[in-house]
């Protein structure tokens, strides 16, 4: 899943070549090695003085029987352990000039320090223990209660249609999480729960230790031995497996006629990291591009019959990929005299990837998706994130120059066939917030998915 920064001010070419150089002299860029206990390391060695060290735990909201638990261990986890209180973490973190930040997602956890390559054993250090001997207490976990619903109630309004989104595309399993969870889980949760889901998901077999900077693959090895060798891989009772997460086609209006724009998501069932179609994917989402209105050089060919449309707004897309499933959608502002016309404009756009496609096309694709991976692996944090989904769903790591290599061998013909696949005349789920009345019907809209030929 590829965060699509905005890299208009960069020259495509120059930016390329310097992640490719990057990845060149990467002299540690080896397979990821496993511990006696099944804990895996992966590190990119490129020199620098800086490094991300992080420690991901494959528990994330799919992995919740308590919606929100996460969450919380993602607040508390670094406010105190058996080894430092909060103060004394803080101290040890200003010392090193480093800064620690714990992110959840629906697949995994993310442990992260972002300090000097030098400081790697104190890195480890903290991070093994935050993992391993987090102290929850009831105090911080009550205090956390009321921030977190304070957040929740002044979400920005893509986080509310995305998490609307994704109740209904996985509804009725665990994907339909959100990450905060619903507010009676938020009030309820308790320390047990918290201690409950790590004694369930946190063992050394679905924990892996990565580096992105000048830290060489061996280096971290032997501290992940030294730190983490003793983490259990024995579960308390029953293994939990990982539930299926079936995507349905459904939608979910949220009408509320005071706000002026209309906020709209509509889509489709995409594929995980793991299928033929992962690479192939990431190239049609590109080459559908975006437009936004405060960015007048966004407006491709394709979209210059929104560019002037009086209460358009904004037209992104979106690719979402994980292990085994994934959404790739379209997220739409406008106001409720153009919603009509506005969203009946994504179907067609992406029926035209199954019926129009050209080789110009094909290649601006490619060349956008190369300067997006190679932003991505020029910026630490960015790299780390996609170091930890390459390993932990692919089991492997991915040097930007095969990334290319990949990237380039797929034709138009290969594209079109994956159009087909997963857009031809499939069902899709849409997510509205705001003025909704005049969102297009969605038969309608499922009706220009396909041509009636004869």
């Amino acid at each position: 899943m590829l965060s699509l920064s905005r890299c208009g001010a960069l020259n495509p070419l120059r930016l390329a070549s310097s992640a490719a150089a990057a990845a060149s002299n990467a002299s540690n860029h080896a397979a990821p090695h496993a511990l006696s206990n099944g804990l895996r390391v992966a590190a990119e060695h490129t020199g620098a003085e800086t490094a991300t060290i992080a420690l991901h735990v494959e528990a994330g909201t799919r992995h919740e029987k308590i919606n929100g638990v996460s969450n919380f261990i993602s607040r508390l986890a670094g406010k105190g352990s058996s080894k430092f209180n909060q103060k004394q973490l803080e101290t040890e973190l200003g010392k090193m000039g480093a800064e620690l930040d714990i992110k959840v997602n629906r697949e995994y956890t993310s442990f992260i320090v972002n300090g000097f390559s030098k400081d790697v054993a104190k890195a480890v250090d903290i991070l093994s223990d935050i993992v391993k001997n987090a102290i929850f207490d009831e105090n911080k976990l009550n205090a956390e209660r009321q921030k977190i619903i304070d957040e929740v109630s002044q979400a920005d309004l893509e986080t509310i249609v995305m998490d609307y989104l994704y109740s209904v595309a996985y509804q009725g399993t665990p994907f339909a999480h959100s990450l905060c969870g619903p507010q009676a889980n938020i009030k309820s949760i308790s320390r047990n729960d918290i201690q409950k889901f790590i004694d369930n998901n946190y063992k050394a077999p679905r924990m892996l230790l990565t580096s992105v900077g000048g830290v060489k693959q061996d280096a971290l090895a032997e501290l992940a031995e030294k730190n983490l060798a003793d983490v259990s891989t024995k579960y308390p009772g029953e293994i939990e497996l990982a539930e299926p997460c079936r995507f349905t086609a459904s939608e979910v209006q949220h009408r509320d006629d005071a706000m002026e724009v209309a906020h709209v998501m509509t889509a489709l069932e995409s594929c995980g990291m793991n299928e033929p179609a992962y690479i192939p994917m990431q190239i049609l989402n590109a080459i559908l591009g975006s437009a936004d209105k405060t960015i007048p050089e966004s407006f491709r060919d394709s979209y210059k019959s929104v560019k002037y449309i009086e209460g358009f707004y904004f037209m992104k897309n979106f690719n979402h990929q994980y292990a085994e499933q994934g959404l790739m959608g379209t997220y739409i502002a406008a106001t409720p005299e153009v919603l009509d016309d506005v969203t009946m404009l994504v179907p067609g756009k992406w029926i035209r990837l199954c019926t129009k496609l050209v080789d110009s096309q094909v290649e601006m694709g490619k060349r956008e998706l190369r300067t997006q991976l190679g932003a991505t692996y020029m910026n630490p944090k960015l790299r780390s994130d996609l170091l930890a989904r390459q390993v932990l769903f692919q089991g492997k790591s991915t040097s930007y120059e095969d990334a290319c290599e990949m990237i380039s061998s797929y034709s138009t013909k290969n594209l079109v066939d994956t159009a087909y696949d997963y857009i031809y005349d499939q069902g899709f789920a849409r997510s509205a917030y705001g003025p909704t009345e005049a969102v297009s019907d969605y038969n309608m809209t499922q009706s220009l998915l396909y041509w009636v030929r004869w």
